[in-house]
């Protein structure tokens, strides 16, 4: 009952937009493009022949297919095409070859090419059998079973302008540009009538109503003028109408009640006899597009609907004849050049100067009828029982005039709409229903399931995951248990002897044969699964369905970062790639625990419309200048079930920069060397240099005083009143990184005496280090560090030993911070009061450079200071 409330619903709907102003954009079935504008289009009456020509071509489609089946070529340009009412014959003109061709069946049939300067018009009777043409001051007449001219006429005082011919092959109207029209019985050339005004201008266009009772003429000045076809000389217009724009196209309807007309301002206008030529109703399909002229307009073939097209705005319309209600409109591709439409108008086509397109027009096609199946009682009966079936059937564009039922077991049932039967054969039978309308068309059946006998009656009880309400969905791989029951209908006391389960993928197999059975091998999709019992009389129940979405689990990894390990403070882009097993767009979902996305937040999620510059399988990573360290970034991807991926890890290295501390001397005198040590490490890697500025004003290096040691010395020429020296080292790590320490040391001025000291202020250098000021607190820190470093030497030969290098992890501040200097050599001098030490110059075997040492027996501990070789020296 529901589904005949539904269905007359819609078709009463349907009825009304029909014959309302409804109006909604129309979308063609197909197209085909051309690079040549089309001139002409052709559909036959049943719909199935389309023809279309466009430069020297002439092409032929069926119409449930875009692709032509055959193309002709002729010499030149075609300028006018027309088919026959059956498809089966198409003519051709060439306008400056003046070649007229016919087809049959899409094959060349035969040429005429003996016409005068131009072809500029042609047209075919209904049926094929009569042509006529016109060139410059001919008109003639030709059967199609020969090319030779049955009879012509010559006008040489003016040009013609256009022809046309009834449907029924007996009138021939040709108009000339000086506004004339003679009209020509095809069966004597002499029984002619005219029409003639020179306020009409030049004929633009002529055409015979579908009963060829009457014509409507086109002229330039915008004037309408309709007669009937079989006129006396003296007879007046039916019709006469006058607008102000020129007349671009004309079509007289099937019979001679209505008349329509385009202009170049881009309006069609209907005219109706009835109402003694006055206007019914007027379209305008410019869309505000100067320019615009309507280039074509037709009736269908009984004259409901009317079909006009236009250039500039490329708008095509189809408009209920007699109420001016607009059913669609569309806009073409291209600018429509010509329309066609099938008898009913159920099949439209467009030409345009792109090529062509082809509408489909359901409710001006042959509607089948509705119908419905009310009711079938009961629906289960034991064997001998009445059964009664009504139905009902309704046909909206024409009647109902016969009916069927049949069964899937019993076959025929009846022919009557409603009856009643005790003879149906016991099981489970698919009645059918069905209606013919009054022109042979036969509705889908519809159908409803009865049973005849004792039948079970099954259902699904549970599903693992499912709840019922809303489709299953189960990831793939999942163990899902499916459980159903089954009782007799008629009886309880009937055994239900076995069950059946069913998937529709899976090629339909049998999943299990018991009431209960689980399963973790469905493949992924939709599955409707169908469970079914059948009873000790061997009657099946009827299927109990319930739909179970495998989904396939999504997959995801980072597979790049634009840069790793990182600098402190950088930006990374990640790339990820993820894949769906049913193709959907998937959701990424980045997050880490100790870093922030670009939207500064630790998750990112998917694509952000006000960041398009992030891609939907990327994310930035934002770090600051205090991370370090190794740092895990996650990403799981989201299908649109809401089913994750695996978890994919990915580790971010953000680079350490080196740890440093300072230390300045104690307090000294200007002219002292001062000593200063750091303590620094790099925790993974080296430090490859130490800068020094003895002297800084902000804090950090204004100018290297010293580099390539973390062990220097310094000599103040001067102190700063009130002030200690800012003493600044920088170190720089095998990664580019550095760090800054600072420590501030004191000067105050000499108050001992007359001591020579270096005027210059340097550091750094083995001969300032060995002075004979500084040489014993300089001597004890060497004679520590040479110590351990002795017995590693290679060449007991050599005045000078060379120790093993650092090691990678390990710099050289790390091996000074274990070394407390005991002894200041600013408190060394003082205790040396001012006695000068005799030196000995050494060269270093590595580079040449000559070292001072003090001229002290024993053994004594030095360091390069050019290429940093480090070793003893026996005195």
């Amino acid at each position: 009952m529901m589904l005949k409330k539904n269905l007359f619903v819609l078709f009463l709907l349907i009825f009304i937009f029909s014959c309302t102003g409804y109006s909604a954009e129309k979308q063609p079935v197909w197209t085909w493009a051309s690079d040549n504008p089309i001139t002409d289009v052709e559909v036959s009456d049943d719909s199935l022949n389309i023809t279309a020509s466009y430069g020297r071509y002439v092409k032929f489609w069926y119409n449930d297919s875009s692709t032509p089946y055959r193309t002709k070529m002729v010499d030149s340009g075609i300028n006018s095409m027309k088919m026959s009412s059956d498809g089966e014959y198409v003519i051709a003109g060439e306008l400056s070859d003046y070649t007229l061709t016919l087809f049959e069946g899409g094959t060349k049939e035969w040429e005429k090419n003996d016409f005068l300067i131009e072809l500029r018009d042609i047209d075919f009777s209904s049926s094929g059998s009569n042509i006529t043409a016109i060139d410059v001051y001919n008109i003639y007449f030709i059967k199609k079973s020969s090319k030779n001219v049955i009879w012509a006429v010559n006008h040489p005082t003016t040009e013609m302008s256009a022809v046309a011919m009834s449907p029924d092959g007996r009138f021939i109207a040709a108009g000339t540009i000086d506004g004339e029209v003679f009209v020509y019985s095809t069966s004597n050339s002499s029984d002619v009538w005219s029409h003639t005004s020179v306020l009409d201008g030049r004929i633009t266009a002529i055409h015979f109503s579908g009963d060829s009772s009457h014509l409507i003429i086109g002229t330039q000045y915008g004037r309408v003028h309709v007669y009937e076809s079989n006129r006396d000389n003296e007879d007046p217009a039916i019709i006469y109408y006058e607008q102000p724009d020129d007349i671009s196209c004309v079509s007289a309807g099937p019979s001679s009640d209505y008349y329509l007309f385009g202009t170049n301002g881009g309006d069609i206008v209907l005219l109706s006899k009835d109402s003694g030529g006055t206007k019914v109703w007027q379209k305008s399909l410019d869309r505000e597009i100067d320019g615009t002229t309507v280039t074509s307009c037709i009736f269908n073939g009984n004259g409901n609907y009317v079909l006009a097209g236009a250039d500039e705005s490329r708008l095509v319309v189809l408009v209920n004849t007699t109420t001016g209600d607009l059913l669609w409109d569309s806009i073409a591709f291209g600018k429509v050049s010509s329309v066609a439409m099938s008898f009913r108008g159920s099949n439209i086509v467009v030409g345009t100067d792109d090529g062509i397109a082809l509408y489909y027009e359901e409710l001006l096609d042959n509607q089948a009828p509705i119908v419905s199946i009310e009711s079938i009682t009961p629906s289960i009966s034991l064997p001998g029982s009445l059964v009664t079936m009504n139905g009902s059937a309704i046909d909206f564009d024409g009647s109902v005039v016969s009916y069927r039922w049949y069964s899937s077991i019993d076959g025929n049932l009846s022919t009557d709409i409603n009856f009643t039967i005790s003879s149906l054969s016991q099981g489970l039978h698919k009645i059918f229903f069905q209606a013919e309308d009054n022109e042979g068309k036969w509705s889908p059946p519809v159908v409803m399931e009865i049973g005849v006998g004792d039948f079970p009656d099954a259902s699904i009880d549970l599903v693992t995951g499912c709840d019922f309400t809303v489709d299953c969905v189960i990831s793939e791989g999942t163990e899902i248990t499916f459980t159903g029951s089954a009782v007799s209908s008629a009886s309880e006391d009937t055994e239900i002897l076995g069950y059946e389960w069913r998937s529709s993928l899976d090629n339909e197999t049998i999943l299990s044969d018991q009431a209960s059975f689980s399963i973790l091998s469905l493949s992924r999709g939709l599955h409707t699964i169908s469970f079914r019992a059948i009873n000790e009389f061997e009657f099946w129940s009827s299927n109990v369905t319930v739909n179970v979405m495998i989904n396939g689990i999504p997959q995801a990894t980072i597979i790049s970062a634009d840069i790793n390990p990182v600098i402190p403070g950088q930006k990374i882009n990640l790339v990820a790639n993820a894949t769906d097993p049913e193709g959907e767009p998937l959701n990424y979902v980045w997050t880490s625990d100790t870093l922030f996305f670009s939207n500064e937040q630790k998750i990112y999620e998917n694509f952000h419309p006000y960041n398009p510059d992030v891609s939907i399988n990327g994310s930035r990573v934002i770090t600051s200048t205090t991370d370090m360290g190794s740092h895990i970034i996650t990403l799981r991807v989201q299908d649109s079930y809401g089913v994750y991926s695996k978890i994919s890890n990915f580790t971010i290295t953000i680079l350490s920069p080196p740890t440093l501390s300072v230390q300045c001397d104690d307090t000294g005198f200007v002219g002292e060397t001062f000593l200063f040590t750091t303590f620094a490490d790099d925790a993974d890697g080296i430090i490859l240099s130490y800068e020094w500025d003895f002297d800084s004003k902000e804090g950090l290096i204004d100018s290297v005083d010293f580099e390539g040691s973390g062990l220097a010395t310094h000599t103040y020429n001067q102190t700063i009143p009130g002030l200690d020296y800012l003493v600044v080292v920088r170190v720089t790590d095998n990664d580019g990184l550095t760090s800054y320490d600072t420590c501030q040391q004191t000067v105050e001025e000499d108050q001992i005496g007359d001591v020579s000291k270096d005027s210059s202020s340097g550091g750094g250098s083995i001969s300032e280090i060995a002075s004979p000021s500084v040489i014993g607190g300089i001597l004890l820190v060497v004679i520590i560090v040479g110590g351990g470093l002795f017995y590693m030497m290679r060449d007991n030969d050599d005045y000078l030993y060379s120790s093993p290098s650092l090691s990678k992890t390990s710099s050289r501040a790390d091996y000074m911070s274990s070394i407390e200097p005991e002894v200041s050599p600013v408190k060394e001098r003082r205790i040396l009061d001012n006695e000068m030490i005799d030196t000995t110059v050494v060269e270093c075997p590595e580079c040449s450079a000559q070292i001072d040492v003090p001229s002290v027996s024993g053994s004594q501990a030095l360091q390069c200071p050019d290429c940093g070789l480090e070793g003893e020296i026996e005195l």
